[in-house]
């Protein structure tokens, strides 16, 4: 079945502008309350922000479980987009995406379009994420330098994370940022520090929590466990560029393998109009493109997994 009615075509489009109208008014919103934050207080603007709809709607998602875990992805990813802001988002591509689709595909194809948009939206924010967790494990041999200088300076850990979250930069400096608030705020230092490691999931990141949680509760010589920590982790820095430049060209493979298959269906259904309906009209055919889908997204898993190197 395709949008052969002119109304519901004309519906699709209407909610696809829509969304997307919200969503650039979002965007607007934000980018005004973000220039205009400097000359108010931050009580006033949460005050202001938790009176909307908006601001109602995304704290009754962040108090479920699948809230919780998507906002923790999100505010990660460094975007600076609520969770709400994120789910119209996916709402607006799987919309868009079904649309534009249909006028060169059957529905049920087109449909299946829509949920990769919608995937796409999500692994838009895991690259955002992976891309500010890697930057962050890049700061990691200065954090602990600093973390080392300010110990051995005979400063207690929360004024070291405040120091080096003034010497450092983003995304080093917001996230020992958010430590010291949610000490400030009375949270303890182990858990302010796995709250940290929650937000940027790495195994240097948890060696160096589980260092400084260690040394605060049983004492040590904390400065020459850190210095030697930064050396090791230059270490490892260096070695992971070295095989993430070796690797570049097989993990391009695999996304160009994935890319040919959805290129190539979409080139036979523009070269010969109709051929999909043909092909999917019978049992055998819609075994064949099922077969065919499934050996594309093993391969590209395959390829995915052998490229994928921990160090």
């Amino acid at each position: 079945m395709e949008f052969d009615s002119p109304g519901v075509a004309l519906g699709l489009l209407l909610i696809t502008t829509i969304v997307a109208l919200l969503a650039v008014r979002v965007f607007l919103r934000d980018r005004a309350e973000r220039a205009a934050m400097a000359e108010r207080s931050a009580l006033e603007l949460a005050e202001k922000r938790a009176s909307r709809l908006r601001y109602r709607i995304d704290r009754r998602l962040m108090r479920t479980a699948l809230g919780q875990a998507l906002g923790i992805r999100i505010g990660s990813a460094g975007v600076g987009m609520m969770t709400i802001d994120f789910l119209l988002l996916s709402a607006g591509a799987f919309s868009l995406g079904t649309f534009l689709l249909n006028l060169v595909v059957p529905l049920w194809l087109a449909l299946i379009g829509g949920v990769v948009c919608v995937r796409l939206c999500f692994v838009w924010v895991e690259k955002q994420r992976e891309k500010r967790r890697l930057a962050f494990v890049t700061q990691l041999p200065e954090v602990a330098r600093l973390l080392s200088n300010a110990s051995s300076a005979g400063l207690a850990i929360r004024a070291a994370i405040d120091m080096a979250a003034d010497e450092l930069d983003s995304p080093a400096s917001e996230e020992l940022r958010l430590v010291s608030e949610e000490l400030a705020l009375g949270q303890s230092v182990g858990r302010a520090l796995e709250n940290l490691e929650q937000r940027m999931p790495s195994r240097d990141v948890g060696v160096l929590i589980s260092t400084l949680i260690i040394q605060q509760r049983s004492g040590g010589d904390l400065v020459n466990a850190l210095q030697d920590m930064a050396e090791t982790l230059d270490q490892r820095r260096d070695l992971t560029r070295e095989i993430r430049t070796v690797m570049a060209g097989s993990v391009a493979t695999g996304y160009m393998v994935a890319g040919l298959g959805a290129i190539t269906v979409l080139l036979m259904n523009t070269i010969t109009p109709g051929v999909l309906d043909d092909l999917t009209s019978s049992v055998p055919g819609l075994f064949a493109v099922s077969i065919a889908g499934g050996l594309y997204a093993i391969g590209f898993l395959l390829i995915r997994r052998v490229t994928r190197v921990e160090v």
